[in-house]
């Protein structure tokens, strides 16, 4: 057991000596950003033709995208986030200035960001094309995740370190890509009329490698159905938004205010039921900010608090090993999370470990203690700066883990 402890706690030691250089990839911009390709297609589908008055009238439209690497970067498997601008399924292109913004200063930090077009386009006086849009666009997104994993060799990216993101009706499309399964569906009212717009991976291209994200930063978005979100979607979430939104609520409201629009959960519904089934999360609230908070150039001061809240939420999951995915309803329990001053961690009776430690984001030491026989146990841990960490121990020739955020 001591054994496994020293290897575990020597995977941590990679990250101090990292931050004893004092810069860490993946937390700090070590990178010059660059466009490295332009309008690449990732799929192909049938969108709706001007001025969208029937669901009929549709034209083949190639799927873009953009990419974004870290110049002179000699990794090969690096991270990806796959961002979908937002403009309510009627506006907005994959180099609004926001959108690059987020794109360049996030490539800075070591990761390959693809921003991506999708098809745009609906009768906004018919609740029926609202939500078939949005349907389209969480297809064209399930694409562009299946297209990136693909091609992991090619962009120089780790195929299990995918995450999702985007802001406004590009953050819902990642939400249901995160949480929406395919027998799900059936809960897109719309989905019944014609023409069939087919299951969730059926369009745009025919690649099976998978859509899931590996977590997803939410930026004023929403979901359709909080019931999407189960233990089994264990897809860790930061979320972002105004508590002045009016456009899309953070609350429980239709987007716009618009009577053909259905009623959507916001961030802070999103946010509690995620925390209802202790998955993975951190929810930021802008207050007195409305929707759009980074502003017309993304150059505010949100633009920074959302960059690196982000960075630092995806940091531990990008630098575990692939088979280290949080697993916050398996070996051990932890409530609340996120914490603030106090919580409690369990482990059932079978497990007997004999010490605990909790470490943070760059691998130091923060705390532990030791055990005799509890299989729970109480602790104070209100002297943690706000932050990712992970409670772990050995036992019975394994690691245990659990990552935790202090808010």
């Amino acid at each position: 057991m001591l054994k496994l402890l020293k290897v575990f706690l020597s995977v941590f030691m990679i990250l101090i000596s990292l931050s004893l250089q004092g810069q860490t990839r993946y937390i700090d911009s070590l990178f010059q950003p660059n466009l490295s390709q332009q309008d690449v297609i990732y799929g192909n589908a049938p969108a709706l033709g001007w001025p969208y008055l029937s669901e009929t009238y549709t034209y083949p439209q190639d799927l873009l995208m953009d990419v974004y690497s870290p110049s002179g970067d000699t990794v090969t498997d690096r991270p990806c986030i796959v961002y979908a601008h937002g403009g309510a399924f009627l506006l907005g292109a994959k180099n609004d200035y926001p959108v690059v913004e987020f794109c360049e200063r996030m490539t800075a930090k070591g990761y390959v960001v693809v921003s991506i077009a999708y098809r745009l386009g609906f009768n906004n006086l018919d609740s029926v094309s609202s939500q078939r849009a949005t349907y389209r666009g969480i297809q064209d997104y399930h694409a562009a995740m299946r297209y990136v994993k693909q091609h992991a060799s090619q962009l120089g990216i780790d195929s299990n370190k995918v995450y999702g993101a985007g802001n406004s009706a590009g953050s819902i499309m990642a939400i249901h890509v995160a949480y929406l399964d395919e027998y799900e569906r059936v809960n897109f009212p719309a989905l019944s009329s014609t023409p069939d717009l087919g299951c969730l991976s059926c369009s745009g291209n025919a690649y099976q490698t998978g859509a899931v994200p590996k977590a997803i930063a939410n930026l004023w978005g929403a979901i359709i159905d909080t019931a999407f979100i189960e233990v089994s979607n264990n897809v860790p979430a930061i979320s972002f938004h105004g508590d002045q939104d009016g456009l899309v609520s953070p609350n429980h409201a239709r987007p716009f205010n618009n009577p053909f629009f259905p009623k959507l959960f916001g961030s802070t519904i999103i946010h509690q039921r995620l925390g209802h089934l202790s998955m993975m999360n951190s929810y930021q609230v802008f207050t007195g900010a409305g929707h759009e908070p980074w502003g017309l150039f993304g150059t505010n001061l949100y633009m920074d608090s959302i960059v690196e809240a982000t960075a630092n939420f995806f940091y531990p999951m990008t630098v575990m090993s692939t088979d280290e995915r949080p697993r916050p309803n398996g070996a051990i329990q932890c409530y609340p999370n996120p914490a603030t001053d106090k919580m409690t961690l369990s482990w059932g009776n079978t497990l007997k470990p004999t010490q605990w430690h909790i470490l943070n984001a760059e691998g130091l030491l923060c705390m532990q203690g030791d055990l005799h026989g509890e299989s729970s146990i109480n602790l104070i841990v209100e002297a943690l700066p706000a932050g990712w960490y992970c409670f772990a121990f050995a036992c019975d020739g394994s690691v245990y883990r659990q990552p935790f955020i202090m808010q």
